[in-house]
């Protein structure tokens, strides 16, 4: 949210409260006190990774691509508006980072055969986290961030198409 913060000088006890809107009638102390004519304007913003699913609603996907890939595109609900927001895919083997998407579209065929966990990341500064990296959960960004609440599981398998013969080796 939006904050507004000023500086206030008073001598006596304080009889602001939290909570209490600053108008022009309302006394600040129960002796002397001036509120400074200027404030900071300060913008909250908490990370809110949300929930992930694929396009379908579903939260695991499993391919046997064979030439051509598959796309996924990926639904992020619930994460917060205005933030920097990205798609970590993880392998689940070794937990290294492999791709990292701002775009929420995934292209199978980039990916070797194996299962992968994707996971949102929504952040305030640069994400600390690269590909290569292993993925522990933490320390993702410089400022800031939050971790979507839950994964998304990919299973990668590759079908490799061979030609076909008669026993006697004739096509």
């Amino acid at each position: 949210g939006v904050c507004r913060v000023w500086g206030l000088a008073y001598s006596g006890n304080l009889t602001l409260n939290p909570g209490d809107n600053l108008g022009d009638d309302i006394a600040f102390s129960d002796e002397c006190f001036d509120l400074t004519d200027n404030f900071v304007t300060i913008n909250r913003n908490d990370p809110d990774a949300g929930t992930l699913a694929f396009a379908d609603g579903s939260t695991s996907f499993q391919d046997c691509q064979a030439e051509t890939g598959t796309i996924l595109d990926i639904v992020a609900t619930d994460a917060a508006e205005g933030i920097a927001y990205a798609y970590l895919v993880v392998n689940s083997e070794n937990d290294q980072v492999v791709a990292i998407l701002t775009d929420p579209t995934l292209d199978l065929a980039d990916l070797a055969e194996g299962t992968y966990s994707v996971h949102g990341v929504s952040y305030l500064d640069n994400l600390t986290i690269a590909v290569g990296d292993v993925f522990t959960g933490s320390q993702l960004a410089d400022v800031c961030s939050d971790l979507s609440d839950n994964s998304l599981m990919i299973v990668n398998r590759t079908v490799v198409v061979n030609e076909i013969s008669f026993e006697d080796g004739s096509d």
